[in-house]
């Protein structure tokens, strides 16, 4: 990793953890996260009532973590659980072979999550949810036998709907993505992919008793929490120019890219956010 890599990675955990941190901490108010708050979580039939759904891991993290910490340890949890899937975001971009803007890169989906968590109905579940397919599909980009990478592909699928719940449908873009930059003929495993994403969240939750609808959103409660991670995938398409992709890491591109982090982020906390 280059020296101005690392400089910018420092400066920007530094930055991003402390203005975070204190916009959770005196910018909004504790209201924001009694959201999380499940009376009696920790008990049997509590923990039992979570396997009852999809994504039943997340979840429970979520509001135990919360719970943990109370709510004025929730804004360095919330801080932290961000920094976690910025990291993992740098490590998939990583793996598409992204050069030295990647720490800022990373931050695109991370502040629309930042905004988002402003809105009373995102809860800490959705972030941890993206976090959890993110790095089942960080791990697959290492398996390098294709029959091998074919089958840990479909697997993942059930196993992520079992854990996030619907985050799969990341997992099945990020891996068109990624096998189309390697092995651009794998049709049948995309196809196959494709098929299988779109079944799988259906006859889980059949199992579940959910309704289609239900089954193709849950745990998140509508469409804008599926932004930040889609809005990450098709950044990736920009990304495979190589203008993008290889920008080095000099004061203007920075400056540049900073000001829309910024920009994107007021706008979205200005949406969402009610003080």
């Amino acid at each position: 990793m280059a020296k101005r890599e690392v400089l910018l990675q420092s400066i920007a955990v530094v930055i991003f953890a402390v203005i975070c941190f204190v916009f959770f901490r005196f910018a909004c108010s504790a209201d924001l996260f009694r959201k999380e708050q499940v009376d009696d979580l920790f008990t049997m039939s509590t923990f039992l009532s979570y396997l009852n759904k999809p994504a039943w891991f997340v979840c429970y993290a979520g509001n135990a973590l919360i719970s943990i910490v109370g709510l004025s340890g929730a804004p360095a949890l919330v801080t932290f659980v961000l920094l976690l899937e910025w990291w993992i975001l740098i490590s998939v971009l990583k793996r598409f072979r992204v050069g030295e803007m990647a720490p800022l890169y990373a931050f695109l989906p991370i502040v629309l999550e930042w905004g988002t968590y402003c809105h009373p109905g995102y809860l800490l579940h959705s972030i941890l949810s993206t976090i959890v397919a993110l790095f089942i599909f960080w791990r697959y980009t290492y398996i390098k036998n294709k029959w091998l990478s074919m089958l840990a592909g479909l697997l993942a699928l059930p196993v992520i709907y079992f854990l996030a719940g619907n985050r799969l449908n990341i997992f099945v873009l990020l891996v068109l993505f990624y096998e189309t930059c390697k092995e651009p003929k794998r049709w049948l495993y995309w196809c196959l992919l494709l098929v299988a994403g779109s079944i799988v969240p259906v006859w889980m939750g059949h199992f579940y008793s959910l309704t289609q609808e239900q089954a193709y959103l849950y745990p998140h409660n509508g469409l804008p929490a599926f932004f930040p991670p889609i809005l990450f995938c098709f950044s990736l398409l920009l990304l495979q120019m190589k203008r993008f992709r290889e920008m080095p890491c000099r004061v203007v591109p920075v400056t540049v890219m900073t000001c829309v982090l910024l920009a994107l982020l007021g706008s979205i906390i200005y949406t969402y956010a009610d003080f």
